[in-house]
């Protein structure tokens, strides 16, 4: 399995997953914002470049990555997974748990407090 070799490397591949799940209210492969393994990967890349900074004592720049991880509602990015959430059809199918996973993997990397869940979910039942 190839690996990244920098932190260079790694802030790229946070770039570009960001950019593909949210750049665009249409991504041009629709199942990028619900894909459940490339979630995994955002999670994990972004956990790797705070381990590195931590490792070489950039504890600032690291808390700053960490906060990264907070999904904000004044981004533009959080139009698009409300967005996606009303247009999703099957939604009121989807058990409590398949909803809160839903929202967790479109979310991702980017992770919704549990009152910004709540309104999410929220959001999703409306429709």
């Amino acid at each position: 399995m190839p690996a990244l070799t920098s932190l260079a490397e790694s802030i790229s591949l946070h770039r570009a997953i960001v950019q593909a799940k949210f750049g665009e209210l249409e991504p041009f492969d629709s199942s990028i914002p619900f894909s459940e393994p490339l979630s995994n990967v955002a999670k994990r890349n972004i956990a790797a470049i705070v381990s590195h900074l931590i490792e070489e004592g950039e504890h600032v720049e690291a808390k700053l990555w960490e906060e990264t991880q907070k999904l904000r509602t004044d981004w533009d990015g959080y139009e698009f997974i409300v967005s996606r959430i009303q247009s999703t059809e099957n939604w009121l199918n989807y058990s409590d748990e398949e909803k809160a996973e839903f929202v967790e993997i479109l979310c991702s990397p980017f992770s919704p407090s549990t009152e910004q869940m709540a309104k999410l979910l929220r959001i999703g039942n409306e429709t």
